[in-house]
């Protein structure tokens, strides 16, 4: 019972963290917009960097710099941090905290449109409808905006907004696919958001700090530490506390979060229009997470006849403590699974044939039966809350290299399948 009070705990915690971040921008209108960014990632990589050298981590720098492609998505993420950090502190000189918030908390609904492309991950019926109507109540508002009580000065404001989600959307999918330890890979982003806000700082003369009040000292503190470092130790702690789906789908609600916030603290009023947008993204997102399950991973190899329906299961191995796995995710590495359903007195036959592929062939293939998985019970728990399937079916779970996974994957679906097609077994 602690365990769970303090998982819902740590959980409320970050959801009133995420809440407040737009209000913060608010606090710090008080100096140049550049500025405002430039000190947040001062803050950020300061505060990063000692966490990084406390915990011992940044001896995973080396390892990132052997692999150009490694250190290309970490540059990416880290001028989206920029682009981002910019764009809300000039934004917010203009909109309101609430509309920033429910405007921006459609980035869910761009990553499912860019998942193909990014993560390789298939768009279902349930996805496109998703987005429709997520989209639906934003479009509604900004094309009848005084009607709804969004004044059409702030659409040009709406729509940079729009690019940040988009920008957001981008550089999650790239973490999603690329896998770096979390606090190194945190000090190299905010290293590389401060070194790309720094030219536009001397461009714009806004490289000095100003005379600040006690408002922008807590904006530029409050965005520095709490945005860019405590959110992300925040909401992995709640994941890890809590049931995964429940600290997903808390996440829905941040927007009104802000929208009270903001009238309590800043004494914002609550505008109509900001409710429709609001509840039309949390509609979108409530289809899309209570959908059935997607139709799985869309593979490197094609027409392969024996290539069964593979799913990316990684975000279950996100905060993995099993060593060798977390070395096969780093980078483009990715942990996938496809599941059978399993005949009686079959399954001596299948785990030895998991056992045949390991052969140091950077990989690892281990299923949910077998005696000493590398994933831990929760872990396990979770793969079924994404593929859910049943008690008896026998899940083949692969880490490594995409390609080489559907390469094994195949060998042991057309093994199983030769299994199945005895007579009076049914095939899965």
């Amino acid at each position: 019972m602690r365990v769970a009070m303090f998982g819902y705990f740590v959980l409320g915690l970050s959801l009133l963290v995420a809440g407040l971040l737009p209000l913060f921008y608010i606090l710090g209108n008080g100096i140049n917009a550049v500025t405002l960014a430039l000190y947040i990632s001062v803050v950020a990589t300061a505060g990063s960097l000692a966490i990084m050298l406390a915990k011992g981590t940044h001896t995973e720098l080396r390892k990132y710099a052997k692999n150009k492609r490694q250190v290309g998505a970490l540059v990416f993420v880290g001028l989206v941090f920029a682009l981002m950090t910019l764009i809300f502190s000039y934004t917010t000189h203009y909109i309101s905290a609430s509309l920033l918030a429910v405007v921006y908390r459609s980035w869910p609904l761009f990553l499912i449109l860019i998942a193909p492309l990014v993560l390789r991950e298939r768009i279902t019926k349930w996805d496109a409808i998703a987005v429709m109507v997520g989209f639906a109540g934003m479009a509604m508002v900004l094309l009848g905006s005084e009607q709804f009580g969004v004044p059409p000065s702030a659409i040009p404001f709406v729509l940079l907004v729009l690019v940040a989600a988009v920008a957001d959307a981008v550089a999650s999918g790239v973490q999603k696919r690329y896998h770096y330890e979390l606090t190194s890979s945190l000090f190299v982003y905010n290293l590389v958001a401060l070194l790309a806000i720094i030219p536009f700082a001397l461009y714009s003369g806004a490289l000095a700090l100003p005379s600040i009040g006690t408002s922008t000292l807590i904006a530029i503190l409050g965005l520095g530490l709490m945005q860019n470092i405590v959110m992300t130790y925040l909401f992995t702690l709640a994941l890890r506390s809590t049931k995964t789906s429940l600290a997903a789908n808390s996440y829905m609600i941040v927007p009104f979060i802000t929208m009270v916030l903001d009238a309590l603290i800043l004494h914002e009023a609550i505008v109509v229009g900001y409710l429709i947008i609001a509840a039309s993204v949390v509609a979108g997102l409530g289809i899309q997470k209570l959908a059935p399950r997607a139709t799985g991973y869309l593979p490197h190899k094609k027409g392969a006849k024996n290539l069964p329906t593979i799913f990316d299961i990684t975000s279950a191995f996100i905060n993995t403590e099993n060593d060798a796995v977390r070395k096969l995710m780093q980078g483009n590495g990715r942990v996938l699974a496809f599941c059978k359903r399993l005949p009686p007195g079959e399954l001596a036959q299948h785990l030895n044939a998991v056992d045949s592929l390991q052969n140091g062939g950077g990989m690892i293939i281990f299923t949910n039966r077998s005696k000493s998985p590398p994933a831990s019970a929760d872990e396990l728990e979770f793969i079924r809350e994404i593929l859910g399937h049943g008690e008896d079916d026998l899940v083949f779970i692969g880490a490594g290299a995409p390609a080489k996974l559907e390469e094994a994957f195949e060998a042991l679906n057309e093994n199983a399948n030769g299994i199945y097609s005895k007579p009076g077994r049914d095939v899965s």
